[in-house]
């Protein structure tokens, strides 16, 4: 027999009783409580969500994919390409070189 919403005091003669609490979307809670004469009984109930198995359905979108080329001119020199075409001086040379100027400084220093 309904009785109404929690929370709510009811005024019941004693004895045995059984208590249901519902609610949409959980599992019903029911227990036996008793009821002595002078005395109130106080019931707490803890609802457990009720638990459905659910089935969805979703279409997932083709992907289009665009390659994109851009072609940027500039006013700027080229890197020269390596190994150039510059004729290079060998490490040999410039000891030569250096060699005979400072014999022409020491040569100099002495007259």
């Amino acid at each position: 027999m309904f009785k109404g919403k929690t929370p709510i005091t009811i005024n019941i003669s004693r004895g045995t009783y059984r208590v249901v609490i519902q609610k949409t979307g959980y599992q019903d809670w029911s227990n036996r409580i008793s009821v002595t004469a002078g005395t109130s009984t106080d019931v707490y109930a803890q609802l457990s969500a009720d638990v459905t198995e659910t089935t969805i359905v979703t279409t997932i979108p083709k992907t289009t994919v665009f390659k994109t080329t851009i072609i940027k001119k500039t006013t700027e020199n080229p890197i020269t390409p390596w190994p150039t075409n510059t004729p290079k001086e060998s490490p040999g040379e410039i000891m030569v070189i250096l060699g005979a100027i400072g014999i022409g400084f020491i040569v100099l220093r002495k007259t």
